[in-house]
């Protein structure tokens, strides 16, 4: 089984799952602005009694803590939130009109997002310098193109280069961050989470 499976737990705190196969997955707790210990479960089976605190959480920009929230302008001149995006597996990227491996990337990007969109994915693509729109246009992206031309979240999040792919899971916890692109490495990551 893949994709996401919204439980709640009843009054007793505890949850189930109904109709779901025997197999491999991880269970995400999520919460939005909370953090969870542990962040995530893998089990083997289709029940099981998991413990777990919750508390609020304290944003940051590496991995293992929940991504920190932030509100940018997308292609269609609308405001966009990271933490709107909550409940689903979302890759962050950085880009620029200078960036040519970014620029290789954007050819091939809304293949990727179609890919996995059906599956609770979400590309966010944020443009340090050049146009949203221009950059949604000419690569034929559906997806959140955002204007960070200010590079106020790129200053937040930002390494040495881009591109400076993210993996957030399901409750916006930061599972990768790495320089560069290399694709198998962050579909491994997204199939994990998704």
């Amino acid at each position: 089984m893949t994709g996401s499976q919204n439980v709640m737990t009843g009054s007793d705190g505890r949850y189930f799952f109904i109709e779901v196969p025997g197999g491999q997955y991880i269970i995400t707790p999520s919460l939005v602005g909370h953090a969870f210990n542990p962040s995530n479960y893998e089990v083997s089976f289709s029940n099981s009694d998991l413990n777990f605190t919750a508390e609020p959480a304290i944003p940051g920009t590496e991995i293992g803590s929940i991504a920190m929230d932030f509100t940018a302008r997308n292609q269609q001149d609308q405001d966009v939130s990271l933490y709107s995006h909550q409940g689903k597996v979302i890759l962050m990227d950085f880009t620029a009109d200078w960036c040519g491996p970014c620029r290789e990337k954007a050819e091939t990007a809304e293949q990727f997002y179609q890919e996995y969109k059906d599956r609770g994915f979400m590309y966010i693509l944020l443009v340090i310098e050049g146009n949203p729109e221009v950059w949604a246009d000419a690569y034929g992206l559906s997806f959140p193109v955002l204007d960070d031309n200010s590079q106020t979240v790129y200053r937040h999040y930002r390494k040495n280069s881009i591109p400076l792919p993210h993996v957030l899971d399901r409750n916006l916890t930061i599972r990768y961050k790495k320089e560069g692109w290399n694709k198998a490495e962050v579909e491994d990551i997204i199939n994990k989470y998704l």
